[in-house]
């Protein structure tokens, strides 16, 4: 046995060992089954000789020859006698090509199904790791380079990897996984987190970089999901993956089980179906705090832009819940140019599945409902230092005339790596340099994320943001996740910095993934000059003062302008060249200093209604209580609508709610209209006679939904 695999076995002996391992240092190479060149190139096929040339400081580069177990306890990482940069780890000749492309090949039909490049021999057919249930592996500081093992032809839902295939607990930090074919394949009931790891340049038929698979099962005539894995992603990269199949998606990931992502970038990924960047299907519920996602793009023509550029919750799904969040500069791409939309879903999603965002800034949204009101649908391009206007890096790029991953230009953030010289493959969107007015500090929220329980075997996992005073669980009652505590805190970004308030007492709480640097003395004008203020574009009321035209003004000019909301709308703030002033909601007067040019736009928001439980009353008597509520923080004039679907015959049926019960008494009839206090902000209760209305609705299943309309109650 050689000396570093018997020391990882036998750790009550450690003082002993390492005294040894020192004396045989020299000499090492003689104890082993393999050798090392003049590059510092070992070649490997057991775990044992695996160990022994991590350990060994004289190697550079441990050339795996076939798949490798790993067993229970297994610690892969380089020595700490070896120096310099961290070590490689692959197999004998790595799936993709050093740029990542892939081309595919069409069949008769003209359906992209088959990989043209690289050629059948150009790569290994296997995989680095095999991981066996209930096996618990760490794996830090290495850089790993994968084969492929599946078929060079569309195989349907067969899951298959060039890197780790994972049926236990893995841990894995600071380690880098590239040019693979699925750089992680987490099996049903498997466990893997990821913490400061990088998933770069891998391609599958779906789920190019990572894919968290689910238990198929047949239950009544029907395929269902379930027991999808658990894959933690803390401060990772997730760049220029692809998923290459027509009918599955997902270019950095798909997801069908529990995902959970903070302070990741996912960028320039690209999928040929749902999910440029994620694609959340068969079960999967994802969630993600702190990220950034850009520059993914899909190229179905099946489901165009509902298909999601940089999320796609897909047939089957889970639902996605994001809170503190950028989505910028994803789209769908026609083949001529990209559609700017960021998250959607095809038609074939069930309508009970949903997309939750909370002090989330997205520049475009296809097919999701019931998107929270904390949704922050604005201009996104300040938010970046440098663009691209050529096709995404590597996945997408130029493969020649018969391959099918070619991306339009369009215009997407650069993303370069974070630190070349430390670690090329950490890549991260360069972020300007803006105020700490900026929305991206003013609406930030703090979150919360805890995944300890997992490391020692556990289940629980808790992940939150502040709402108000009180921390909530995300996703809430309908989610996985646990409540967190304050002590759960999440207080560095992407690349370690910290989200505290600096000494200077500046806010460095921020949306997104990346440092934003802020301009801590932002200069007035240095001589008087002349701009221009005009009105940006907006909906939900009138604004008088500012034309969308402009008008000039002289420096340091007090304009002062008036709203008027729409009916069932109210003044939530102005917004001042992306930048929303604080404390300057409801304020429908509002006046400010002229030190540069200006778009000033209005933010006009519909009163939000939301049923929370609607209750059949027992014994039935056709008497349904309905609790709702009414967030708005200004009186206005509307009207309050109840609509009813429910399933009869076969045939899905809409109505309007008419005839409600004072006090649930049967004998008075109830106009919503005659009550004021059922209309503002809080939460209420109504009692509607389904009887009346000529409804018989005993034994069927019945969505609500409260609307606020415009106009006068009918």
């Amino acid at each position: 046995m050689k000396i570093a695999s018997f020391l990882k076995k036998h750790t009550a002996h450690v003082a002993f060992y390492i005294c040894a391992l020192f004396v045989f240092a020299p000499i090492h190479a003689a104890f082993s089954d393999y050798t090392v060149d003049s590059s510092g190139r070992a070649e490997v096929s057991t775990l044992e000789d695996l160990l022994d040339a991590l350990d060994n400081p004289s190697v550079s580069k441990v050339v795996v020859k076939n798949t490798i177990t790993l067993e229970d306890g297994t610690y892969l990482s380089a020595n700490s006698l070896t120096t310099g940069s961290r070590k490689i780890v692959q197999v004998e000749d790595p799936f993709l090509p050093d740029n990542g492309k892939v081309t595919l090949k069409a069949n008769n039909d003209g359906v992209y199904n088959e990989i043209l490049t690289p050629a059948s021999g150009e790569y290994s057919t296997y995989n680095l790791f095999d991981i066996h249930d209930g096996a618990r592996v760490t794996i830090s500081n290495l850089t790993l380079y994968g084969g492929f093992e599946g078929s060079r032809t569309v195989n349907g839902d067969a899951a298959t990897t060039g890197g780790i295939d994972n049926d236990g607990l893995l841990t894995m930090y600071d380690t880098d996984i590239l040019r693979t074919g699925t750089a992680l394949l987490n099996r049903p009931g498997a466990t893997a987190v990821l913490v400061g790891c990088n998933i770069v340049r891998n391609a599958n038929w779906y789920g190019g970089g990572i894919l968290n698979f689910a238990e198929a099962i047949n239950s009544g005539g029907e395929t269902v999901y379930r027991n999808g894995g658990t894959v933690i992603m803390d401060r990772c990269s997730l760049t220029e993956n692809e998923s290459l199949g027509p009918s599955h998606g997902g270019g950095a990931a798909e997801n069908q089980g529990i995902m959970c992502l903070n302070n990741c970038v996912v960028a320039n990924n690209a999928s040929t179906e749902i999910g440029g960047g994620i694609n959340n299907c068969k079960g999967g519920d994802l969630y993600v705090l702190n990220s950034t996602f850009t520059g993914n793009i899909t190229t179905s023509d099946d489901y165009g832009i509902t298909a999601g550029g940089a999320i796609g919750n897909a047939g089957g799904a889970g639902n996605v819940y994001i809170a503190n969040s950028i989505l910028a500069h994803n789209g769908y791409d026609t083949g001529d140019f990209v559609n700017n939309v960021s998250l959607g879903r095809y038609e074939g999603s069930s309508t009970e599945h949903y997309c939750h965002l909370a002090n989330t800034a997205i520049d475009a949204t296809a097919g999701m409902d019931r998107v929270d009101s904390t949704n922050l649908t604005v201009k996104v391009d300040g938010l970046f230092a440098e663009y691209r206007e050529d096709g995404i890096v590597a996945a997408g790029g130029d493969p020649g005339e018969n391959g099918v991953n070619t991306s339009s230009p369009f215009t997407h953030p650069h993303v370069p790596p974070l630190s070349p010289e430390e670690n090329p493959y950490a890549y991260v969107p360069v972020m300007t340099s803006v105020e700490t007015n900026h929305y991206v500090f003013t609406l930030a929220v703090d979150t919360y994320f805890d995944y300890s329980s997992l490391l020692n075997g556990g289940k629980d996992i808790y992940m939150g943001y502040l709402v108000g005073d009180e921390i909530v669980a995300l996703g809430g009652e309908q989610g996985d996740m646990k409540e967190p505590t304050e002590a759960m805190l999440v207080t560095v970004t992407f690349n370690g910095d910290s989200r505290l308030p600096d000494e200077d007492g500046f806010q460095r709480n921020i949306m997104g993934a990346a440092t934003v640097e802020p301009l801590k003395n932002p200069q007035a004008p240095s001589k008087p000059g002349v701009f221009l203020v005009k009105l940006g574009t907006f909906t939900g009321g009138q604004v008088s003062g500012v034309t969308i035209y402009g008008d000039s003004y002289i420096s340091n000019s007090l304009v002062t302008v008036h709203a008027q909301p729409e009916s069932a709308h109210y003044l939530n703030g102005w917004d001042i060249n992306g930048t929303i002033e604080p404390e300057s909601a409801q304020k429908l007067v509002f006046s400010f200093l002229v030190t540069t040019n200006i778009t000033l736009t209005p933010i006009f928001q519909p009163v939000i209604t939301q049923i929370y439980r609607a209750r059949q009353r027992y014994p039935w008597n056709n008497l349904v209580d309905i609790d709702y509520s009414v967030a708005e923080t200004n009186a206005v004039k509307y009207r309050l609508v109840f609509l009813a679907t429910y399933e009869e015959d076969g045939v899905t049926n809409t109505i309007q709610l008419k005839t409600f019960r004072k006090n649930a008494d049967v004998s008075q009839i109830q106009r919503l209209g005659d009550r004021h206090d059922l209309h503002r902000a809080g939460d209420h209760r109504v009692t509607w006679d389904s009887a009346a209305d000529g409804v018989e609705l005993k034994g069927k299943k019945v969505y609500y939904r409260a609307l606020a309309c415009e106009g006068e109650e009918r």
